[in-house]
C-alpha cells in the first residue's frame, strides 16, 4: 500500500472483452500495478493512459484459434489464445483453483446437477471467486454448452432473478445472500464455495442418479 499524495485523483481501470482471458485480465492489471506504484509518486495518470494506449495499438490481436500472441507489459510475459469460437463461457482459467475450494464428490454432484439443469446458486464471500467458481464449472461441461441464465454474481437489485422457473447457474455474495432468507429455494442447489457446503444435497444426488441411468 502507498500513501496518496496530496491532490492525486482516484483512477479505475476496466478491462472489456468478448473473451473471459481472466488469466490475461489479471496479469495485464497487475502488471500496471506494479508499473504505477514501482514509479511512484513521480508516474503521472497521462502516462499510464500513454503506456495502455500504445499497448492496445502496437499488439495485433491473435486470430482466433490459429494464433497466439506474446507481448511483455513492464515485467510481465503476457501470452493471449482466443478459442476459434467466441463463447463467454470458454475461458482458460486453470481447473485446480477449482479444487481448492471443493472435493471431488462435491464437484461431480454439482457437474450431475447442472447437466440435469438443476438451478445452481454459488455463495461466497468473493466476487472474484464466485467468477472462478461458476466459470470452472462451465469448462467442465465440454463439449456440452449451457444455453440457460448464467449470471456469476448477481447484484442486490438482481436478486429477484432467482425466481425464475428455468435452470439457471447464479453467483451471489454471502452479505447478499441474507436478503434471501424468505425466498423459496427448495428446488435450488446452493454451494457455499467457502466452507466446501452445499443445500439441498438431494437434488445432486437425484441429478446423480439420472446421469447414471443414460451413461
Amino acid at each position: 500500500q502507498q500513501p496518496f499524495r496530496e491532490g492525486a485523483t482516484s483512477v479505475a481501470l476496466c478491462l472489456v472483452s468478448h473473451y473471459p482471458q481472466l488469466d490475461v485480465f489479471w496479469k495485464s492489471l497487475h502488471a500496471i500495478s506494479d508499473m504505477v506504484l514501482q514509479n511512484f509518486p513521480e508516474q503521472e495518470v497521462a502516462s499510464v493512459d500513454r503506456f495502455i494506449t500504445q499497448i492496445v495499438s502496437e499488439v495485433p490481436p491473435p486470430i482466433p484459434g490459429v494464433t497466439m500472441v506474446e507481448f511483455t507489459m513492464h515485467t510481465t510475459l503476457i501470452r493471449v489464445h482466443f478459442p476459434a469460437l467466441r463463447n463467454p463461457h470458454n475461458s482458460n482459467l486453470s481447473l485446480h483453483n477449482l479444487f481448492d475450494y471443493l472435493t471431488v464428490n462435491h464437484i461431480i454432484r454439482i457437474v450431475c446437477a447442472i447437466l440435469c439443469e438443476h438451478k445452481v446458486l454459488f455463495v461466497s464471500n468473493s466476487r472474484s471467486l464466485l467468477t472462478i467458481v461458476s466459470l470452472s464449472f462451465l469448462q467442465m461441461l465440454h463439449p456440452f454448452q449451457w444455453l440457460y441464465s448464467y449470471i456469476p454474481c448477481l447484484t442486490r437489485s438482481m436478486l429477484e432473478a432467482i425466481l425464475i422457473p428455468q435452470p439457471y447457474i447464479f453467483g451471489v455474495t454471502s452479505a447478499d445472500f441474507e436478503f434471501l432468507s424468505d425466498t423459496d429455494l427448495s428446488e435450488t442447489v446452493i454451494v457455499f464455495v467457502d466452507d466446501n457446503r452445499s443445500v439441498n444435497p438431494c437434488v445432486c444426488i437425484c441429478a446423480c442418479i439420472c446421469v447414471c441411468a443414460f451413461a
